[in-house]
């Protein structure tokens, strides 16, 4: 029993070595794969008050996404009713020490994706795709804070079908465009 388990401890400690060397193949998902590979910045844009009188601080995070899978993501923004890209939302949480668990703070509306740069944050093998339409396999593609958070290109979350995966196009009916108000859609 014992020299099994020697065994069996050499066999995980040399597949662990293999796996830090590079000798293991890693494996890709099927399809493409989109992740947040990195939230490279942040912008506070400012303090309003909400109807119950309390003060209300918005922010917005910087996203890269990257396509961890083995097809191309598409990312198509041009043709007419082209719902066929990411949106990307964002939530807040704190870490309440004395209760041991994270409380949801806040959470932004859908930032609509447009044109997919092909980056190489996550791998360094990205097979880019030319014309920005699709996110090529192991490529990523950055969007800034203030990018995130511009108000003409967020949209309501109500939107979108959970199950499908569909929302319309054009966007936000009746909540495109800007505001006054520092935190809308914040």
């Amino acid at each position: 029993m014992k020299k099994v388990q020697l065994e069996l401890k050499a066999c995980l400690a040399a597949a662990a070595l293999a796996g830090v060397a590079g000798l293991v193949t890693p494996v890709y998902a099927t399809g493409p794969d989109v992740i947040v590979g990195d939230l490279p910045d942040t912008t506070h844009w400012g303090a309003g008050i909400n109807t119950n009188g309390v003060t209300v601080e918005a922010y917005s995070v910087g996203t890269t996404s990257c396509n961890k899978g083995d097809t191309p993501l598409e990312w198509i923004t041009t043709a007419p009713n082209a719902n066929r890209h990411p949106v990307i939302g964002g939530n807040m949480y704190r870490l309440d020490i004395t209760k041991g668990r994270f409380e949801q703070i806040g959470q932004s509306w859908l930032k609509q994706s447009f044109t997919a740069l092909q980056g190489g944050v996550c791998f360094n093998d990205c097979q880019a795709h030319p014309d920005g339409t699709y996110l090529g396999v192991h490529c990523s593609d950055p969007y800034g804070s203030g990018l995130n958070g511009q108000q003409s290109r967020l949209s309501t979350k109500a939107e979108v079908n959970a199950s499908s995966g569909f929302y319309p196009i054009p966007f936000g009916a009746g909540t495109q465009g800007g505001s006054s108000a520092t935190v809308w859609k914040r």
